[in-house]
């Protein structure tokens, strides 16, 4: 996997140490090479669904919070992590979590450079490989936003929407979601978070991430305004009232 951070500073050099933790062997890491990426903005619209690949969006896999918990979970996976941030429709990462463990395995995708306002839904596209009845699958998931590497807001169960209203990234088969949920705070990295089930692997794909601006309002996104008050009327020659229009953010 790729490991590393979006530095704050100049730099001439990048140094990356392994170190043991208490009495675990960390046995043998191979390094291949040393990424250096730039970012560059992306620019954003209102009612837009985006997916959120690194060819058009500086996004890139946080890898502090992707992976399994490796105490409660040690069995379980995350594979082809990267996959997720691709332009490809077709390849994606994979998550396994053990029937009863304890813990948890997530994946999660983080903006290098921008912030989504409250509103914005966010989520990611997935397929059940157990083809679980929605509800029971939707107990085993949990969708998280952060900010500034800061937990913001959760949704699990019953409070994560199949957000049908989305252009399905992939195809309709069955097992097949957009799932998430409508943000209340702003974020700039969105993960999703994978439980066990009692008797059964749990096995999900996932394609990519993506924000939904249908309802942003924050920023540059003022994408749903409330109605315009009696206050901020203005009036013609006749003295007749007429609305200020509301303007797209080109106007």
């Amino acid at each position: 996997q790729v490991v590393g951070f979006v530095t704050e500073e100049p730099f001439d050099e990048v140094k990356i140490s392994v170190v043991a933790v208490g009495s675990v062997n960390v046995g043998t890491t191979r390094v291949y090479e040393l990424l250096l990426t730039g970012f560059c903005p992306a620019e954003i619209e209102c009612d837009t669904t985006y997916f959120l690949s690194s060819s058009d969006f500086p996004v890139y896999i946080d890898a502090f919070r992707t992976g399994p918990d490796a105490i409660a979970c040690a069995l379980c996976e995350v594979v082809d992590e990267q996959n997720v941030i691709t332009e490809s429709n077709t390849d994606y990462a994979t998550i396994t979590v053990v029937a009863n463990a304890a813990g948890f395995a997530s994946l999660a995708v983080a903006d290098a450079l921008f912030e989504y306002p409250a509103g914005t839904r966010a989520g990611f596209v997935i397929r059940d490989m157990g083809l679980l009845l929605q509800a029971n699958l939707f107990q085993s998931l949990t969708v998280s936003t952060y900010n500034n590497g800061v937990l913001q807001e959760s949704r699990t169960a019953g409070n994560l929407l199949e957000l049908d209203l989305l252009i399905l990234f992939i195809n309709p088969s069955a097992g097949v979601y957009n799932v998430g949920f409508e943000a209340t705070l702003p974020f700039d990295e969105v993960r999703i978070s994978v439980g066990s089930l009692v008797s059964a692997i749990n096995v999900i794909r996932v394609y990519s991430a993506f924000i939904d601006t249908r309802a942003s309002n924050g920023g540059t996104l003022l994408c749903n305004d409330p109605p315009i008050a009696v206050d901020d009327w203005m009036t013609t020659e006749e003295n007749m009232p007429v609305i200020i229009p509301v303007c797209d953010n080109d106007d």
